[in-house]
């Protein structure tokens, strides 16, 4: 100051304490525009990133699943043509090439799936879930009736603004997870309904194997697939959909346990969601407007 006026200015401590305090204001001023700038360019970059994962993943699915179709197609023609041709090796060679390509071409449904439920906007709609728990349970009314196992719900379900494909997506996971890891001693699948000021909770919950609770948080993720799930197919997507279904609602997703045995999965759809909403992901966290 004394150079910028070419003279001296005395400054009592009140002045020099209030000119100390703004200068601190303007240095954290200016250093949380740096950390503002590094933030939005880190933003961009994992966007960028984020963008070119998509377009790999599009590009791989895109690309397998055609080849894939083409093997089973010739396989098959293969073994009606010429299956009384093939001794028992070649059988067998025939079958475990249409049950890999049908793996990979359901690994390409499922990872087409995942997608889609992160990056398609949701359509927000009020749907009926007794019709799509009637819809669900007709799905697997063969497996369900062949080994015996009791479908318990509520009679009153109510009707809930959500988007109707990607909760059947949640729904029909959590029914072919039960059926699929529960092991032959399952005798019931139970649907529960419950709500409380901010959400409507759905849970599926059998009487299973079950699955160890300290997997709980880490088989929501992607490609996680639990032991139990060892000789059977999957893709270890099918928990990680239901994740982002819930997340994309508002609501979380999350894992329990049945008594001593069996396991429970549950989700959470918030009530604060109208049909004119629409919800973008932005980072890791996800930004709810309305207009």
């Amino acid at each position: 100051m004394n150079l910028a006026t070419h003279k001296n200015i005395d400054l009592d401590s009140e002045k020099i304490d209030l000119f100390t305090t703004i200068g601190n204001q303007i240095a954290a001023a200016a250093n949380n525009a740096r950390l503002y700038e590094d933030l939005e360019a880190k933003i961009k970059t994992l966007k960028r990133k984020n963008e070119l994962i998509e377009f790999f993943a599009y590009s791989i699915s895109h690309d397998l699943k055609s080849p894939a179709a083409g093997l089973y197609a010739l396989t098959k023609r293969l073994q009606e043509k010429c299956g009384g041709g093939l001794d028992e090796k070649g059988k067998t060679y025939c079958a475990q090439i249409l049950r890999t390509t049908e793996h990979i071409v359901a690994l390409v449904d499922n990872i087409n799936a995942y997608i889609e439920t992160r990056d398609t906007p949701l359509n927000l709609e009020k749907v009926k879930v007794k019709e799509i728990m009637d819809t669900i349970r007709c799905e697997f009314s063969d497996i369900i009736r062949r080994r015996q196992i009791r479908w318990l719900e509520p009679e009153n379900l109510p009707e809930i603004i959500a988007d109707k494909l990607a909760l059947s997506r949640v729904f029909r996971n959590f029914t072919d997870n039960a059926l699929k890891y529960g092991g032959k001693k399952m005798l019931q699948i139970k649907v529960g309904y419950k709500e409380d000021e901010a959400f409507h909770i759905f849970s599926f919950t059998d009487d299973g194997v079950g699955i160890n609770e300290k997997h709980a948080g880490k088989i929501f993720e992607i490609f996680q697939r639990h032991e139990t799930s060892r000789g059977t197919s999957g893709s270890g997507l099918g928990l990680a959909i239901v994740k982002e279904v819930a997340a994309r609602h508002q609501g979380k997703s999350w894992m329990g346990k049945n008594g001593e045995k069996g396991t429970s999965f549950s989700i959470s759809i918030s009530k604060d969601l109208g049909p004119v909403n629409e919800f973008k992901r932005h980072g890791d966290g996800i930004l709810g407007t309305r207009s």
